[in-house]
């Protein structure tokens, strides 16, 4: 998981008041940036998986994510196929969020 990789990341604190669909885009941009060796709290590049480890390690970030990061609605969809950490996500009755559903029409 996100934890035995990349160090010691307090995963409830992060998601703490968030909403469910908040707490996906979360997941997601961390997962796309630890992919890409990217420091999700900084904007420390690393080379290699080992050099990013590392930095967590050392840095330990206590700051949250900050929001406007993984705002975009493109974190709603799975950087990981079968995500099993998205599957356990809980709504928490969060701060809401205005989400649009659109139907899809399946009259046809």
């Amino acid at each position: 998981g996100i934890n035995a990789e990349y160090g010691d990341l307090d995963f409830d604190r992060l998601t703490a008041n968030l909403s469910f669909y908040k707490q996906i885009k979360l997941v997601n941009f961390l997962r796309y940036r630890l992919d890409a060796h990217r420091c999700p709290f900084c904007p420390i590049t690393g080379t290699t998986p080992e050099d990013l480890s590392e930095h967590l390690f050392e840095h330990k970030h206590t700051q949250l994510v900050a929001a406007e990061l993984y705002g975009d609605e493109q974190y709603l969809f799975p950087a990981l196929e079968n995500d099993y950490l998205l599957c356990c996500l809980k709504d928490e009755g969060g701060e809401p969020e205005d989400v649009v559903v659109i139907p899809e029409d399946i009259s046809r």
